[in-house]
């Protein structure tokens, strides 16, 4: 993807006065990607601070599902409990 001959990096750069690498933006993207899917199943596409106090407070969370799950494991696992 490019705009003017540039990179969709190089523009986010030059226009916000970033420096992101190629891998900084990768994982802005997998976040963004994830983000979107979780804002969809718990939200319906309409995110609010109040609907999210709502869901926090509402939220019967067991912190037992969470000891010995290894790093990197924990997001997902969580992501999976709130979207069944």
């Amino acid at each position: 993807m490019t705009t003017n001959n540039k990179s969709i990096i190089e523009w986010t750069n030059e226009k916000f006065g970033t420096e992101y690498s190629t891998k900084d933006f990768d994982e802005i993207k997998n976040f963004l990607l994830l983000w979107n899917i979780y804002e969809k199943i718990i939200f319906g596409t309409n995110f609010t601070i109040e609907k999210l106090d709502h869901e926090i407070n509402n939220l019967d969370l067991d912190i037992k599902r969470f000891q010995n799950v290894e790093k990197g494991q924990v997001c997902t696992f969580y992501f999976i409990i709130w979207a069944v």
